[in-house]
């Protein structure tokens, strides 16, 4: 919230900038530390997130927007790919009870209800591998290599959002 807080009120995503490097002058106290490449998507996603929400509802604040609207928009799109994921390779039941499970699963719903980045860290997975399964099924030869190569940018994006992809 911080990091996303300060993005929008500065416009940079550290507490300061010293020598042009993003500092954040509270972790790691009493030096502080600098912000790494992997610690930005997330907050510039939230910032991005409520600014986009501003423009249609005046009133939302920073906070509404990371605990509230994040939540429900990345967890509904990935119960939605996770039902694509299921039809496309067992029919519209499968993707019925698989989206319903996912969307009613304890783990998921518990990690995917905060404001945190695990709605984001789940999004990007399942879309990684709707993308995968998507090339795999496609007939014409162009439309595979470019799903293929949209699953491989999902992965990057989601490496970039989170420092335990590779987990």
């Amino acid at each position: 919230y911080r990091y996303a807080k300060n993005i929008v009120e500065t416009g940079h995503i550290g507490d300061e900038v010293k020598n042009g490097v993003e500092w954040d002058n509270r972790q790691v106290a009493p030096f502080g530390r600098q912000i790494l490449p992997e610690d930005t998507f997330f907050p510039y996603f939230i910032a991005y997130l409520y600014k986009t929400m501003r423009f249609f509802n005046r009133s939302a604040t920073l906070f509404e927007v990371q605990t509230n609207v994040y939540p429900a928009l990345l967890s509904a799109l990935t119960v939605l790919l996770i039902f694509l994921i299921g039809r496309k390779i067992a029919g519209n039941v499968a993707g019925f009870f698989g989206s319903l499970m996912a969307g009613l699963h304890a783990a998921f719903v518990n990690r995917t209800i905060h404001g945190d980045n695990d709605a984001a860290v789940m999004f990007f997975a399942i879309l990684t591998l709707w993308l995968f399964v998507e090339a795999i099924y496609a007939n014409k030869a162009l439309k595979r290599i470019a799903l293929a190569a949209l699953a491989g940018l999902a992965a990057a994006v989601f490496s970039i959002g989170w420092g335990g992809w590779w987990f």
